[in-house]
């Protein structure tokens, strides 16, 4: 069976919300949460990085890509699956934007154990424009 989880980013006290807590068993809480431009709610896509790191929506990746050479991107979902958005939408300059100006990219299941969390959209979004 499936893990279906979430955790929000909290904008105006700039800390992430996980669930569960010990007074909430699971994490739909935090689907009850007020959408509102200061909550971002993001859902776990069951993937692990190669700490075992749990991999949510708007997850900065870095994975292997040929030799001495690694790519950065924004977990996505796109259509039927979890992709990677390597590049910003040219129309808004989004990484999440629906609206994409390019596909972002499909990830084998190999590619998911290899690759590493180094951050999220909310608190390290600097990081994709950092070369690795």
């Amino acid at each position: 069976m499936r893990d279906i989880k979430f955790r929000a980013w909290d904008n105006i006290n700039k800390k992430m919300i996980f669930g569960p807590t010990d007074d909430k068993p699971n994490s739909s809480w935090i689907l009850a949460l007020p959408e509102a431009e200061n909550i971002f709610i993001m859902q776990y896509t069951t993937r692990k990085d190669k700490n075992g790191t749990e991999i949510y929506a708007n997850s900065i990746i870095e994975w292997p890509c040929g030799n001495d050479f690694k790519l950065k991107g924004v977990v996505v979902w796109y259509f039927d699956q979890w992709r990677i958005s390597i590049m910003p939408c040219a129309c808004c300059g989004s990484y999440t934007c629906d609206n994409y100006s390019q596909v972002p990219h499909a990830i084998n299941q190999r590619d998911w154990g290899r690759c590493e969390e180094i951050g999220n959209i909310h608190e390290n979004l600097k990081i994709l424009s950092q070369s690795g």
